[in-house]
C-alpha cells in the first residue's frame, strides 16, 4: 500500500479531535498545535482510542511506543502535528509478530 500524505493523515486526526470536543461538550478549536491534553483535556485511553482510530483511517497497525515513550518515559504532551509526522515516519515499518515489553 502506498504510504498516505502528511495532509490527510493530519486532517482525520483534526476531524477526529473535533468530535471528541464535541462529544465533550468543549467550545474550542483543533489545530496541528492544540495540545491533547493540556487545551483539549484528553487523557491517555482518549489518546489510546485517537491512535486506534488512525490505525483503522490507514488499514494497518502503526507501533506507536516511541511516539508515546521516545526516551523510555511517557511524554506529557502531543499534538496532531507530531501524531502526523511520526505516523508519516514510521508507516512501512514491518511489525513483529511477536508484542514487545514496554
Amino acid at each position: 500500500m502506498k504510504s498516505p500524505n502528511a495532509a490527510s493523515i493530519e486532517a482525520m486526526i483534526i476531524s477526529y479531535l473535533e468530535e471528541v470536543v464535541e462529544d465533550m461538550g468543549l467550545v474550542t478549536a483543533v489545530s496541528p498545535h492544540t495540545h491533547l491534553g493540556g487545551e483539549l483535556g484528553l487523557s491517555s485511553v482518549d489518546t489510546m482510542n485517537l491512535l486506534a482510530a488512525i490505525d483503522v483511517h490507514l488499514g494497518r497497525r502503526i507501533r506507536y511506543e516511541g511516539l508515546l515513550m521516545p526516551e523510555g518515559e511517557y511524554v506529557q504532551e502531543l499534538t496532531p502535528r507530531e501524531i502526523t509526522a511520526y505516523v508519516i515516519e514510521h508507516y512501512d515499518e514491518e511489525l513483529s509478530s511477536e508484542p514487545r515489553a514496554m
